[in-house]
Protein backbone atom coordinates (compact mmCIF):
# COMPACT_ATOMS: atom_id res chain seq x y z
CA UNK A 1 0.00 0.00 0.00
CA UNK A 2 1.06 3.62 -0.06
CA UNK A 3 2.37 4.81 3.10
CA UNK A 4 2.77 7.95 1.14
CA UNK A 5 0.29 9.81 3.35
CA UNK A 6 1.76 9.12 6.47
CA UNK A 7 5.02 11.78 5.24
CA UNK A 8 5.03 14.73 5.16
CA UNK A 9 7.44 16.50 2.99
CA UNK A 10 9.51 17.77 6.11
CA UNK A 11 9.77 14.30 7.30
CA UNK A 12 10.86 13.40 3.72
CA UNK A 13 13.42 15.68 3.27
CA UNK A 14 14.91 15.07 7.34
CA UNK A 15 15.71 12.26 9.06
CA UNK A 16 15.24 9.96 6.60
CA UNK A 17 16.27 11.10 3.62
CA UNK A 18 19.33 11.21 5.66
CA UNK A 19 19.30 7.55 6.65
CA UNK A 20 18.40 6.33 3.86
CA UNK A 21 20.94 8.13 1.59
CA UNK A 22 23.85 5.94 2.22
CA UNK A 23 21.97 3.77 0.28
CA UNK A 24 22.79 5.76 -3.29
CA UNK A 25 25.65 7.34 -2.10
CA UNK A 26 28.13 7.35 -5.07
CA UNK A 27 30.98 7.28 -2.48
CA UNK A 28 29.31 5.52 -0.19
CA UNK A 29 29.80 1.19 0.71
CA UNK A 30 26.84 0.35 -2.04
CA UNK A 31 28.70 1.75 -4.79
CA UNK A 32 29.68 -1.31 -6.20
CA UNK A 33 26.65 -2.72 -6.76
CA UNK A 34 24.47 0.48 -8.46
CA UNK A 35 25.57 -0.45 -11.83
CA UNK A 36 24.00 -3.96 -11.15
CA UNK A 37 20.84 -3.37 -8.68
CA UNK A 38 19.71 0.22 -9.12
CA UNK A 39 19.33 1.91 -5.32
CA UNK A 40 16.59 4.17 -5.75
CA UNK A 41 13.49 2.31 -5.33
CA UNK A 42 14.95 0.87 -2.27
CA UNK A 43 16.01 4.75 -0.73
CA UNK A 44 12.14 5.25 -1.70
CA UNK A 45 11.34 2.33 0.38
CA UNK A 46 13.63 3.16 2.82
CA UNK A 47 12.60 6.90 3.69
CA UNK A 48 8.46 5.65 3.16
CA UNK A 49 9.12 2.52 5.81
CA UNK A 50 11.23 5.29 8.05
CA UNK A 51 8.54 7.93 8.03
CA UNK A 52 5.46 5.80 8.97
CA UNK A 53 7.11 3.87 12.06
CA UNK A 54 7.60 6.71 14.79
CA UNK A 55 9.58 4.80 17.34
CA UNK A 56 13.56 5.38 16.43
CA UNK A 57 14.51 1.89 17.43
CA UNK A 58 11.74 0.48 14.63
CA UNK A 59 13.18 3.18 12.42
CA UNK A 60 16.64 1.60 12.87
CA UNK A 61 15.19 -1.90 12.51
CA UNK A 62 13.34 -0.78 9.42
CA UNK A 63 16.30 1.19 7.71
CA UNK A 64 18.80 -2.02 8.51
CA UNK A 65 16.35 -4.32 6.73
CA UNK A 66 16.19 -1.98 3.84
CA UNK A 67 19.55 -1.84 3.65
CA UNK A 68 20.37 -5.78 3.77
CA UNK A 69 17.55 -6.72 1.01
CA UNK A 70 19.69 -4.77 -1.14
CA UNK A 71 23.32 -5.91 0.12
CA UNK A 72 21.78 -9.37 -0.39
CA UNK A 73 20.36 -8.79 -3.84
CA UNK A 74 23.70 -7.18 -5.13
CA UNK A 75 25.63 -10.02 -3.34
CA UNK A 76 23.36 -12.35 -5.29
CA UNK A 77 24.31 -10.64 -8.35
CA UNK A 78 28.06 -10.88 -8.23
CA UNK A 79 28.53 -6.93 -6.83
CA UNK A 80 31.58 -7.37 -3.72
CA UNK A 81 30.11 -5.00 -1.08
CA UNK A 82 32.87 -4.39 1.49
CA UNK A 83 31.85 -3.84 4.92
CA UNK A 84 28.73 -2.55 4.54
CA UNK A 85 27.33 -2.64 8.42
CA UNK A 86 30.41 -0.93 9.52
CA UNK A 87 29.08 1.89 7.46
CA UNK A 88 25.52 2.00 8.26
CA UNK A 89 26.22 0.94 11.72
CA UNK A 90 23.55 -1.86 11.13
CA UNK A 91 24.42 -4.61 13.26
CA UNK A 92 24.59 -8.59 12.46
CA UNK A 93 21.24 -10.32 11.90
CA UNK A 94 22.93 -12.93 14.62
CA UNK A 95 22.75 -10.61 17.51
CA UNK A 96 18.97 -11.13 17.48
CA UNK A 97 19.54 -14.70 17.46
CA UNK A 98 17.21 -15.33 15.29
CA UNK A 99 17.73 -19.55 15.62
CA UNK A 100 14.88 -21.23 17.49
CA UNK A 101 15.80 -24.39 19.27
CA UNK A 102 19.29 -23.82 20.18
CA UNK A 103 20.35 -23.43 17.01
CA UNK A 104 23.50 -22.09 15.88
CA UNK A 105 23.30 -18.52 14.04
CA UNK A 106 25.82 -17.71 11.56
CA UNK A 107 25.85 -14.50 9.71
CA UNK A 108 26.17 -14.73 5.86
CA UNK A 109 26.37 -11.56 4.00
CA UNK A 110 23.34 -9.32 5.01
CA UNK A 111 21.34 -12.95 6.31
CA UNK A 112 21.87 -15.61 8.86
CA UNK A 113 21.83 -19.55 8.14
CA UNK A 114 20.78 -21.78 11.37
CA UNK A 115 22.41 -24.68 11.63
CA UNK A 116 19.88 -26.55 14.16
CA UNK A 117 20.01 -28.80 16.63
CA UNK A 118 19.17 -32.64 16.22
CA UNK A 119 15.25 -32.68 16.20
CA UNK A 120 14.90 -29.71 14.24
CA UNK A 121 15.20 -28.03 11.15
CA UNK A 122 13.58 -25.15 8.83
CA UNK A 123 15.05 -21.59 8.42
CA UNK A 124 14.96 -20.46 12.15
CA UNK A 125 15.23 -24.32 13.50
CA UNK A 126 11.49 -24.17 14.64
CA UNK A 127 9.92 -27.24 12.29
CA UNK A 128 10.57 -30.80 14.38
CA UNK A 129 12.25 -32.94 12.04
CA UNK A 130 12.07 -36.65 12.82
CA UNK A 131 15.21 -37.76 14.91
CA UNK A 132 16.85 -41.46 13.23
CA UNK A 133 16.75 -44.02 15.65
CA UNK A 134 20.60 -44.77 17.27
CA UNK A 135 21.66 -46.96 15.33
CA UNK A 136 22.16 -50.63 16.97
CA UNK A 137 25.91 -51.57 17.12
Amino acid sequence: GLHVSECSPEQLASNSTQACRVLADPQGPFAACHETVAPESFQEHCVLDLCSAQDPREQEELRCQVLSWYAILCQEAGAALAGWRDHTLCESPCLQNPCQNDGQCREQGATFTCRCDVGYGGDLCTEPRDVPPPRKP
